[in-house]
């Protein structure tokens, strides 16, 4: 019995495939970002990071990212991306391996000639990749963005490029976005795709003098495969206020008649609601948002309501400011066209233009924003609040 037991054990053994074809890390390249520029005769630049993994081992022997080149950069051209891609190929060692690929950034000029989609569409296809891949836009030169390093040599995969969500949890004024929601506000009508401007700045230093790093206070929007605008800072930041996934900011404000003095509070547990209306053929919106808030800073004893106020009053202008922005150039930066295509479609079929509904001065019907300050920090401010448990603001806030 035994001897007919240990047969059958090596006979099955035969029919194992064991590991013959396996990849070993070690003799892997792996891609960490791709770049992507077209040529004013027609031709695609595609540059590719290949990130070295020593530079994630902190060993006590002195490894880590501070020991070693975290990354290379090679660049190739070719008649299409993939013709570009495979250039590039020809020139590396080992097998180029796209599954920890974390982000794609495109020049102005190749979003403009329409390689949103083309890029999207190729990474789709691609088994190895992921959908968590982000995409940005710069200005400046490609392989330069690339080749920054994070301040305090920290791993270039926890970059603000490979992993942005870190930086929006911190600050969220422009949010990142990935291949899968790429995807579906490219296919999806009444979508408009906002994309996160990358820039090279030199607002950190050490010893050696200042360092290169990388600043997002831009977005390009892109509609349609096309390149509408570049928004500065001052005509988007209202919109952070009805992102849906907004986690905190700052808000600065100047109270009363004190113009050249400010007060800051953190804003954050948003809630938003978006009521579309349809009067006279015409959809028009109902918005509501309640924020809670944490006071920063203050030169002056104000009561809470006070405060609370004139944080309402900074948001609904900085709302107001990005609507009237996009107005202008028929950028809807709140995508009230996407609310209007799910809630209200036979009214958004009937007045819609390229996925796009018109947007007008009436277009957002009201705006009611409601500020909850919950603490003052860390000290809590006691002195300041501490007279105001008045019957007023007990009936504002009964469970306090």
């Amino acid at each position: 019995m035994k001897k007919r037991t240990i047969l059958s054990l090596i006979i099955s053994c035969l029919f194992l495939s064991g590991c013959w074809d396996h990849n070993e890390p070690e003799r892997l390249l792996y891609i960490n970002g791709i770049g992507v520029d077209y040529k004013e005769n027609g031709d695609v630049e595609v540059f590719m990071q290949i990130i070295n993994l020593q530079g994630l081992a902190k060993v006590e022997s002195g490894g880590g990212p501070g020991s070693v080149e975290q990354s290379e950069v090679g660049r190739a051209t070719g008649r299409t991306m993939e013709e570009a891609v495979f250039n590039l190929y020809h020139t590396i060692d080992r097998r180029a391996f796209l599954g920890h690929l974390s982000y794609v950034i495109l020049t102005k000029e190749a979003v403009t000639k329409g390689a949103v989609k083309d890029v999207a569409d190729l990474l789709d296809r691609f088994r190895e990749t992921r959908y968590r891949t982000y995409f940005f836009v710069t200005q400046d030169p490609l392989q330069e963005v690339m080749l920054i390093e994070p301040l305090d040599n920290i791993p270039l995969a926890f970059s603000k490029l490979s992993d942005p969500i870190d930086n929006y949890k911190q600050s969220s004024l422009i949010e990142p976005i990935d291949l899968r929601e790429l995807i579906i506000h490219t296919d999806e009508p009444g979508h408009q795709v906002v994309l996160p401007v990358v820039k090279i700045t030199k607002q950190w230093a050490n010893k050696s003098g200042n360092e290169k790093d990388l600043l997002m206070e831009e977005v390009a929007i892109v509609h349609h495969n096309t390149l509408q605008d570049i928004i500065p800072e001052k005509s988007f930041q209202g919109a952070r206020g009805v992102e849906q996934d907004f986690i905190r900011d700052l808000v600065v404000f100047s109270p009363g008649d004190h113009h050249n003095q400010h007060m800051s509070v953190v804003v954050y547990n948003k809630k938003i609601k978006v009521q579309p209306v349809v009067e006279n053929g015409k959809i028009r919106f109902n918005i509501r948002l309640k924020v809670k808030g944490t006071l920063q800073m203050t030169k002056f004893n104000m009561k809470r309501e006070e405060i609370e106020k004139e944080v309402a009053k900074t948001i609904k202008k900085e709302i107001l400011t990005a609507y009237d922005y996009g107005q202008k150039k028929n950028i809807d930066l709140f995508e009230l066209s996407t609310v209007a295509y799910r809630q209200k479609n036979q009214a958004w079929k009937k007045v819609e233009k390229n996925g796009l509904i018109p947007l007008e001065k009436g277009t957002i019907k009201s705006l009611d924003i409601n500020v909850r300050l919950q603490t003052t920090g860390r000290n809590k401010q006691e002195t300041m609040f501490a007279k105001q448990k008045n019957e007023g603001f007990k009936k504002r806030y009964p469970e306090e």
